[in-house]
Parts: structure tokens; sequence; C-alpha cells
């Protein structure tokens, strides 16, 4: 059964031959004809039939080509007759053997050029009709008959003379199988057939394939077996999604690659409903040409949910594309598949790049065809299984992007194609999760469908790229598309269309201007596959036939005249249309389903247009006969005339769009620009400060090592749902050999029983060196290291962009948004428990090993929450005038230093040793002296719990030292030890305040910082510091902590000023007492000393009168 499967447009019919047996030159012909195809002839012996006779003359391989006929010619015949016919040329007889053969030819006609997106059933596509095999029809009729066990007995009875018998027996058996549900049978049948890998070079490749292919469709096909198709079935192919040299495995591998797709859309029904219907606001077609339609490659579809789109049959060079045109100022962005065998491009203005796998060029293709190599340096980073797509369109300039990296620019003068689409290669696996154009896009009215030379939106039908046809300029200045008469001898009917890619979708309006000089220059409108043949003596409808790759019986030089008694859907036929010798204006007005041609202004034909016709636009003629040359071409379109916003958009990530919406609705926002710096009220910078230095456009940092850790703390709480973008650029990441990750990134740490980091952070993997932007979910653990969780990433070069985390209930999402760009790309997420993020626990900071250097600018930080407190009051003076008053009404206790003992204060040496306290006239002087170890002085007054508590504590620095390259420091220290009241239910984001503290305090550089604190016990017993931010200041005379109104108010006064500052305000949840009031003084190791004059220390209560000996 060699070459099973034939594609040969200039067969003769076997049954043609047997009745042409009594004339020698018609069988002398077919010799020569067989010779010629490389048939291999017997010798004729004495007593042959005649039909045993054509096959030792002709070959079986010959003959067998002629299943197309064979299946065509029974199906006009009675069903008996047709099962007889059929039994006759399958089975082995007439010195043949068993036959399997057959073709993939489109339906006789006018089959679809576009797919019914109503139809998902396999047997009611119109390819399973394309699928023609005179054994695949015997089956199906023998079902119809009841006939099937007779086939099974025949079939089993026979005896396989060789290898490729045997495979046509058991495909022959495994269809009978299916035609009786014989589901155990067919499964073992499959594990068997596809237990071997497929290559195109095995020696009976053409048998192997065809014979799979007929398995594997008719399974599929069969609503009761389909599931036994499993993907490994299409992996045996190495080569299914590559280009195949051989044409015959080529259209094969296409209709494998088609079932492939199909089933991958069964998968997606499992899980949710599958949407065929039209894309709103987006068209799927292809770009076709004479090869792919005569090969009657698949019919173009996708399927899509709220997951995306996925591929199910490729045509040639398909797409998905926006059903407006597009200018101005805009982004288009698109997240493809790229694994092996997967990638699709994103294309504007008639342009799309593809990166070639591990190397530094990236392919530059057109609309249209062709496509040139452009060299990157340095390369791209290898690609992962996902990769975010972008193209930018402004200041007259189209730059293209790979995962963040600028791969191509270009500065078009105009564009023919004003169109943003996703291209993908026919057989190549596309797979579209986020698909979004956003920014300030124009719509136009019109398109010069000429706007630039190399006419990027238009492709030869006949021909590679554009064949011979060509843009150029005239005298005046004017564009014109031309090509010259051909080389081919006259009357042989060369026909060459030129035709603009995007099919007419809208109600549209398409003029034109052609030069028309009989015999000499002409050039005819074209609908599809539909010619409108203008000529002075009327108006002829041709159809266009795919010239060498024609395998119909349609001529090239078919040709019917329109008029009013013709069969065609025309009416309103010009008899004598108003052709001039040079130029001529022609309109095309399409409406619904009807299309109107005028010339020079008059109406020349109407005609109706059938459904599933794609219809372009094209310019025909037949180059051996005449030159073709057209200017002024204009497409005008009732498209829509503006770009839906992102949440209306149908491919748009329905995450992206619901959290944004939702970001909308947060009651309370703040924003900083880093230009103005990073206040202390707002911001604590941490790690080596020297490495941070403000710059015109953000503040930059420079890590040059793991031990400048740098980081910005946000001073405040957020709480509830929140949605924080931070924005940076002109990253830069070493080159080093990782010894950890290096890079940027955002960080928060939530309240909760699990103590949860969310992280977001583009930074260079230590593992395999590459870039990405990384999600992370970790805990805390008990002693302050972190424990892994999960992480997400996907791989992305930026060196600019916007980091997002946003909290909806129980889950955080991470998004990333690279350069410019205000589409975000979902990272990752993680359901964690509820809890707030505390003070200085919402973190912008960097990341980096041992001798790895990373640098970068933060630009801005925006919040938006439920709730965002930071910890100061909206009107600092109100506030001071409602607490001094209260002060002014609450019983007070003073302790005078300079007047009291220790015993007659009621205080108590809690650290330290007596002899460091010192009374003065003046007071108590602490002194702080550190040795080999730090030390401490603290004198401790009990309290009877009271809420309503205002502590002041005045003292007067005298002296601190210390060694700066040693950073040594000193500190007085405001202390309250609280108690929180009696709660009645369990709150598992509630941490109690166990302490107040406020800290002043001595830095390495001299510089005097104020720093408000809280201890908190965590659910795990374990006491952690909570630090609410700190602030540079002059020298305070005094330190204050008071409660107000479930509120803890951290105040200073500095030496001489009149009135208090209020530093930091704290929210209490639940209510608490303090107990106990603390003031100390700490001086550093190695002689650091820290001395302080213990002035007052009043305490306030709202409580009880207070007393001395209290």
């Amino acid at each position: 059964m060699s070459s099973a499967f034939r594609s040969r447009p200039d067969v003769i019919s076997a049954e043609r031959c047997k009745r042409s047996s009594s004339a020698m030159v018609p069988t002398l012909a077919l010799l020569v004809a067989d010779v010629l195809a490389g048939g291999h002839a017997l010798p004729v012996r004495a007593g042959d039939p005649d039909s045993t006779a054509l096959n030792r003359i002709f070959g079986e391989s010959t003959l067998q080509q002629n299943a197309v006929q064979a299946c065509r010619s029974a199906r006009h015949l009675p069903l008996a007759e047709h099962y007889d016919s059929l039994m006759h040329w399958v089975l082995p007889g007439d010195g043949h053997g068993l036959r399997i053969a057959g073709a993939i030819v489109r339906t006789p006609g006018r089959s679809p050029d576009q797919a019914d997106p109503q139809v998902i059933a396999l047997a009611d596509y119109p390819e399973s009709d394309w699928i023609l095999c005179p054994a695949r029809d015997l089956v199906q009729i023998s079902e119809k008959l009841g006939r099937l066990s007779d086939l099974r007995a025949r079939i089993d009875a026979v005896q396989p003379s060789s290898e490729q018998h045997s495979l046509a027996k058991r495909t022959l058996m495994t269809l009978i199988d299916v035609a009786v549900n014989d589901r155990d049978a067919i499964e073992q049948a499959l594990a068997d057939r596809f237990s071997g890998l497929r290559r195109s070079t095995d020696e009976h490749a053409h048998d192997q394939w065809w014979t799979d292919l007929l398995v594997l469709w008719t399974v599929t096909e069969n609503p009761d077996t389909s599931d036994l198709v499993i993907e490994d079935f299409f992996g045996v192919y190495p080569e299914l999604r590559l280009k195949i040299v051989d044409p015959t495995l080529d259209v094969i591998a296409d209709y494998l690659s088609f079932l492939h797709g199909h089933r991958t859309r069964q998968n997606y029904a499992f899980d949710l409903p599958v949407n065929e219907q039209p894309l709103e606001g987006l068209d799927v077609f292809s770009r076709s040409d004479a090869a792919s339609h005569g090969r009657a490659a698949p019919l173009t579809r996708f399927c899509f949910d709220d997951r995306g789109v996925v591929k199910v049959s490729g045509h040639e060079v398909d797409y998905i594309a926006c059903r407006s045109p597009v200018a101005g100022g805009f982004e288009v962005v698109g997240e493809v598949a790229t694994r092996p065998n997967a990638f699709s491009k994103l294309m504007v203005d008639g342009v799309a790049c593809q990166p070639m796998p591990d190397s530094n060029k990236v392919s530059v293709a057109r609309f249209g065809g062709g496509s040139q190599t452009r060299t990157i340096d340095p390369g791209l980073e290898p690609l992962d299984g996902r990769t975010l797509l972008r193209a930018v369109s402004r200041d007259a300039k189209t730059e293209h992007y790979c995962n963040g990296r600028l791969v191509f620019s270009t500065a078009p003068t105009g564009s023919s194609a004003p169109w943003a689409a996703i291209q993908s290669w026919r057989r190549s696996i596309c797979e579209i999760t986020d698909f979004r154009l956003a920014g300030d896009p124009a719509v136009p009215d019109r398109i010069d469908l000429l706007a630039d030379d190399s006419l990027s939106g238009w492709a030869s039908y006949d021909d590679p790229a554009l064949g011979d046809w060509r843009a150029v300029v005239d005298e005046k200045g004017n564009t014109m598309v031309v090509e010259e008469r051909s080389a081919s001898p006259a009357g042989s009917h060369d026909e060459s269309l030129l035709y603009y890619v995007r099919p007419i979708v809208w109600d549209a309006r398409i003029t034109y201007e052609f030069q028309f000089r009989d015999g000499v220059c002409s050039v005819d409108p074209c609908l599809g596959r539909s010619v409108f043949q203008i000529r002075p003596d009327g108006v002829r409808l041709h159809r266009i036939t795919d010239g060498r790759f024609e395998r119909s019986e349609l001529r090239p030089d078919n040709s019917l005249s329109l008029n009013l008694d013709s069969k065609e859907p025309s009416s309103g036929v010009n008899p004598t249309p108003p052709l001039q010798d040079g130029w001529n204006q022609a309109e095309l007005s399409i409406q619904g389903d009807q299309l109107e041609i005028f010339l020079n202004g008059d109406p020349i034909v109407r005609h109706r247009i059938k459904p599933h016709t794609v219809r372009t636009f094209g310019l025909f003629h037949n180059r051996d006969r005449t030159r073709a040359v057209v200017r002024h071409v204009n497409l005008a379109g009732d498209w829509p005339k503006s770009i839906p916003p992102l949440q209306e958009q149908t491919l748009a990530s329905k995450i992206v769009n619901e959290l944004n919406a939702a970001s909308e609705r947060l009651p309370q926002r703040w924003q900083h620009d880093f230009r103005r710096g990073a206040p202390s009220e707002f911001f604590h910078l941490g790690g080596n400060t020297d490495r941070v230095s403000q710059q015109p456009d953000g503040l930059h940092m420079d890590r040059i090592d793991d031990s400048d850790k740098l980081a910005m703390d946000f001073c405040g709480i957020i709480d509830g749902d929140f949605d924080v973008v931070a924005s940076f650029k002109d990253l830069k990441i070493g080159t080093q050999k990782p010894t950890w990750h290096c890079g940027f990134g955002i960080a928060t740490h939530l309240q909760n029983q699990d103590r949860s980091r969310l992280d977001l952070c583009l930074r260079r993997d230590r593992l395999n060196s590459l870039h990405h932007i990384a999600f992370s979910h970790n805990e805390v653990n008990k002693y302050g290291g972190i424990r892994w969780i999960s992480d997400s990433t996907s791989r992305d070069q930026s060196s600019s962009g916007r980091l997002r985390l946003i909290r909806r209930g129980r889950t955080v999402h991470g998004f990333f948004a690279g350069g410019d760009s205000t589409c975000f790309r979902p990272i990752g997420s993680a359901t964690v428990p509820l809890g707030p993020v505390p003070p200085q626990l919402l973190r912008l900071y960097t990341v980096g090993g041992d001798g790895m250097h990373v640098s970068g600018t933060w630009v801005d930080l925006s919040i938006r929450a439920e709730r965002i407190d930071l910890l100061k009051p909206d009107n600092e003076s109100a506030s001071l005038r409602v607490l001094n008053q209260e002060r002014d009404q609450k019983a007070e206790l003073q302790i005078d230093f300079a007047k009291q003992t220790l015993e007659e204060s009621g205080l108590t040496i809690s650290s330290g040793r007596a002899e460091d306290l010192e009374r003065t006239p003046r007071g108590w002087v602490m002194n702080a002296g550190g040795g080999t170890a730090p030390n401490r002085i603290a004198v401790t007054r009990p309290m009877r719990p009271t809420r309503a508590f205002d502590i002041e504590w005045e003292f007067e620095r005298q002296r601190a030292s210390g060694k700066v390259a040693d950073q040594m420091t000193g500190e007085a220290v405001l202390r309250l030890r609280l108690a929180e009241q009696a709660r009645t239910k369990d709150d598992p984001t509630y941490l109690p305040v166990l302490e107040a503290i406020l800290t002043f305090r001595h830095e390495p550089d001299g510089r005097i910082a104020l720093t408000p604190s809280l201890v908190v016990r965590r659910r795990d017993g374990k006491l952690m510091p909570v630090r609410l931010r700190t602030r540079e200041i002059e020298t305070p005379e005094t330190l204050r902590i008071v409660q107000h109104a479930d509120q803890l108010y951290f105040l200073y006064r500095d030496t001489g000023s009149p009135t208090d500052r209020i530093i930091a305000t704290y929210p209490l949840k639940y209510p608490v007492s303090a107990t106990s009031t603390e003031v100390s003084a700490a001086g550093t190791r190695d002689n650091g000393t820290m001395q302080i004059l213990s002035k007052r220390l009043t305490i306030r209560s709202g409580n009880v009168a207070l007393s001395e000996t209290e």
C-alpha cells in the first residue's frame, strides 16, 4: 500500500483508464504519465483480466491516487451500489491488495473559506468532508446498511502480503471498532499504534501518517469515543509543529495539529464552558494564498473562556485583531505561550517581532508576508513558558518589547495596516491569556491603503509575499501600486491577485483609481474569491483559482456574464459600464450582505455576498495580457469609533479588571513623590544610608555589597483591602556571579497569626542568573527567620516599571507593569489570614548577595486602602489643644528630682548600679558609661492601672560621647508598661501592646533621632518591637506619652521651645492601662557615655487622685 496518500492534481481517473482500454493512444498516454510520475509498471501476463492488466501496466500506486474519484463517483450511486463499488475498490482483488488510500481535497464548488463559529462538533466541520478515503466511506455505508459484521469478517480473512497491507488491515479494523463503539478494542489499538515515534524521513511515513490521521479523526469525531484520544498520541510526532518539506506530510501534519487543537478545546470544556462565538471587538482571520487554499488547509478557529484564547486550527498565518484601526499614542500587550513549538507575535502597524531561539536575532515580519532578521545586543535571555509582548506607538515611532526588553524599533512615515493583532503560524501553539489595548488611541475614519511603500497590509495570493507587485511614486508624488505584464504566453490566463489581508467585516466604502487601456492596462476589483471583470461591453464574474495548486475542475479562464438572467445573485447590472481610457474611479460599497460597485460615479453592479465568505478586497488582473496600475486606494469602514475601556475588552485579564475596579472604590488614598525625598514622618531609611542619594527624578539606592542592606519602610498602618504601587527606574543589576537574588522589591508583613510576608521583586535569580519578576509568599518564624511557602515567577528584563501588591479579602495578588506601561501583568497570588500591615512593615528594598551590585531610583509610592493611618494627626495644633486641655483637668503626681530622694519619689532602680545615679541641686544625674559592654541605668515608678494617662519626663542631656567609627550611640528613654483590658472574644489579628516607648538617641554620626515604638506580644508568646517612625530633631527637653480616645500620642519639646510636638500616634484596637513608668539612660561599650540630668517626672491620670506614696 505504498504512497497511500497523494495530492497530485493531474491524476486521471482509473475508471476512465478502463473505459479507454480499447484505445491504445490513451493507454500509452497514461503509461507515459505513470512513468513520469514514478509509477512501477509490471509485465502483463496472458489471461489477465483488464483490471489486473491495468494494475500491472500502471502500478498500484498510480491507481490508488484515484481514491478521490472513487469516493466522489460512488456517492452518486444508490446505497447498495455505493457499498458494492467501495467494496470492489477497497478489498483485495484484480491484482491489488487491501486499499486504505485517500486524499485531502476541498469539496467541489464553493466550500467555505471561513469557519462557522456556531459549529463546534468535529463531524460537522467542513474539513471532515475534505478527508476523502474510500475505506472510511465503506465503513460508514456498512454501518448504515447493517453490514459491519460482514465487513469485519471479510477484512479479518485478508492475509496481508506486506507490512503496508497489515497497516491497512489494522486501520480498517479500528474504524469498524469505532463504528460499533468497542472502547476496549479502540483503546488497545491506539496504545499499540502510538507506541513509537513518527518521523517524516521514515520509509513508509506517508502510509503511517495517513492511517494515523484516519484513526484519530474517526475516534475523535465520535462523541462516544473522543475521550480516548489523549495528549500523548500527538507527542509521537516530534515534527508536528515544524515546517515539513514533504508537502503530503505537511498537510497531514496540519490536520493532526487540528485534531490536537480540537482535543484542547474539549479539555477546556471540562473545566469551563467554551465560547466560540465571535469575539466582541475582535476578528479572527488568516492570510491565505493559493498554496494553502489549494492544499485544503484547515480553516482558522480559536476558542476562548475566562482564562484566555487557544487556537484550535490554523490555515496559514492566523490573526486575532482589534476590530477598529488604531493610531496616535497607545500600547498593546499580550501574554502568550512560549513553550516548545509555541509562539505568537504581537503585530502593530503591520509589523510583528519574534525573538529567534538561542540567539541575538529577532525576526521582523510583515502583515502581508516576508520577514527580515535583526540583531539585538546583548541577546535576549531564554524564554520560559509564558512571555509578555508589548508594542508601544508614540512620538511617530513604534517600539516592540519582549519580557520588558526592547527588541525592535521603527519610525514609519505611515501605515497601510493600522491594526493591533496577535499573529501565529498555522501549526504553532497559540495561547493568549491577556490581550489589551491601552493609552490614548485614536480611531481614524479612513485608511490610506497605500500609506507605506512597503505595502505592509497587502499580500499576493499567487506568489510569496508581494510577488511582482510593488509601490512606485509618480512625478506628482502619488504612490501607485503596479505589476507589469509577465513573460507568460498570451492566453495562458496567468492570474495575479494582490489583496488586502485584513477582511472587510464592517459596512465599508473602498475607493481607488485605476488605469485602463484595452489590451494593455487593466485591473479589476475582487471581494473574497469573486472578481468583477469590468469591460466596455459589461461586467463578468470570474472565480479565482489556485493556479498550479488548483485541484478542482475550475478553469483559470472561467468567466460568467452578469445580467438579470444569470444564476449569480447579482442585479442592476449596467450593460455598458462608463469605462474610459486613462484613469478611472472605482468604488465598492458594502452594506450588510450587499455589494455595490460604482465606476466613475455610476453604479454598474449589485451583488449579494454569500455567508462564510472571507471579505478580503483585492486587485486582480491576468498578467499574461495586461499590466496593472492603481492609486489613491482608501478604506472607510463603519468600525467602532473608539476602543473599549480595559474592563470591556474581551481578552483583557478579568482579574486585573476586577481588582482595578475594586481599587477605585477603596475610600482612602495616599501618594508620595520621591523627588521630594523620603521625609522621616513617612519613611524610615534602613541600612547603609550613605548609599542613598537624592536625585532630580527620585531617591537613588546603590547597593554594592551584601553589607549595604538598603531599605525604605513606610511609617504608617494599612488595614483592610489595599492596593500598593511602587514605581522605579534606572534599575541596573550587576553581572557578577550570583551568590543570592539581586534586585529591587516591595514587601508587606501582615499582622496575622502566620506572620505572613508577601514579596514582589524584579531580580536576577541566584540559581540560573536570569532576570525575572517574582511573587513570593513567606512566613516569619518565631526567631525572626523567613520560611518559604511558595512563589511564582515570570521572565522579565525591564529596567523600570511599577511593582503592585493588592489584597482583596484573604488573597494578596502581585502584579507588575514594565517601563511606562499602564497594563499590569498578574504574577502570582497567595491566600493568607487577615491582618493589617503594621508600621514600617511595608518595605521598598534592595536585595543582593556578596559581591553583587544593584542600583536604581524609586520614583513614587501610591497606596489605596480601606484605612490608612499615617500615625500623625491631621491637625497637630488642634490635637495639642485637646491634649493640653485634658492634661489640665487630670489628677497630677509630680516628682521633682531636685527636691526628692529616691525613696520619697517612690522610684526604684530597675537596671544599673546605685552609684550611677547622682543627686544634684538641679536633679538626678544618670551616668550611663559603657565599658566592655553597654551600660544602662533605669528607674521605675509603679502606677495604679489607669487608662487616661499623660506621662511627661523633663530632662537635660549633659554629655554624650562615643566612637563614631565603632557605631557608638547613647540613649535616653521614656517607657510605659501597659496592660490590656479583658476581651470577650479572640481576635487573630490583634497583638496586645505591652509597652509604649519614646527613645531619644544619639546616632553614630552625631545626629539626634527620636523614635516612638511599641512592644507587642505575638500569638506564640514572643515579644516583638514595633518601631513607628524615626525623626531627626534638635536636643529635646521633654518626652511625653498620652492615651486619649483609644489612641497613643508620642510628644516631645525641643530645648527652649514653648510648645510640644507630636511625633507619632498609634491607634489602640482595645483599651490598655499604664501600670508603670520607667526612665533610663544607656551608654555604649568601649567607654561610650550618656549623661542625663533628670529634672521632673509628671504622672497624670483621669481616674482617681494620685498621691506621692501611691
